[in-house]
């Protein structure tokens, strides 16, 4: 099991390395700014020190389950980051 786990994890963590700059050059050219994505993606370590937090909080080991869970969260937490940039830039729009 450890061994598993020393020979897996430098491979989630590029895994989940390369989502996010993925991530990030998608949103850049979406909304053909480098502020907004920066501001969205600025809320991933939030989510990440929530993970971290109930990881310790219930001594729940983190292994490939959690990383794949930690995957999805980035997921869920850019999709609405996205969603608030969005309406903000379309009501700044409005108003002017």
């Amino acid at each position: 099991m450890l061994n598993s786990r020393k020979k897996h994890s430098p491979i989630l963590a590029l895994a989940f390395l390369l989502a996010i700059i993925l991530v990030y050059v998608v949103m850049a050219s979406q909304f053909q700014s480098f502020i907004d994505p920066f501001i969205i993606m600025f809320t991933v370590p939030l989510g990440i020190a929530g993970v971290l937090w109930m990881l310790v909080s219930y001594s729940y080991d983190a292994f490939v389950t959690s990383f794949q869970g930690v995957i999805v969260m980035v997921g869920i937490v850019v999709s609405n980051g996205i969603l608030l940039v969005d309406y903000t830039n379309h009501l700044a729009h409005q108003w002017t």
